[in-house]
């Protein structure tokens, strides 16, 4: 059976809490999920709205065939294995976080394309990513 890539992603995603160690479970997870999809280098940035250690980020580009609901349910899924929840995060603490940023040609996050880490990472990914003309 082959499989048709439909739809184009591009994932902000990020960890304040141990933060190389789930930042490297959530990049294997994704490529379980995503097997087309290729990571930026990882930077660390200070905390936005919220007190606590600094994150490290990254972003990442991918296709896939399954529908918005889908995928959103499967990023949710891997925050919840890698131990993210509601009540960790009231305290700041933010084990992983994968946030679509954007979904086919619809930009999701307007605030988070604003961030400077973004614009930067997403640059590079597009010169270095192979990421085909058009898809965004």
């Amino acid at each position: 059976m082959v499989t048709t890539f439909k739809h184009f992603v591009l994932l902000g995603i990020g960890s304040n809490l141990h933060q190389e160690l789930n930042m490297q479970k959530a990049v294997e997870l994704l490529l379980k999920a995503i097997p087309k999809i290729v990571f930026s280098r990882w930077v660390w940035t200070e905390p936005i709205g919220i007190e606590s250690p600094p994150f490290l980020n990254c972003l990442a580009y991918g296709q896939c065939s399954a529908d918005l609901m889908t995928i959103t349910n499967t990023f949710k899924t891997i925050e919840t294995s890698l131990g993210s929840t509601k009540e960790a995060r009231l305290k700041g603490e933010v084990a992983i976080d994968i946030d679509l940023l954007q979904w086919d040609f619809q930009k999701m996050r307007p605030a988070d394309w604003e961030r400077p880490y973004v614009k930067m990472l997403w640059q590079e990914l597009k010169n270095v990513g192979n990421i085909p003309s058009g898809s965004f």
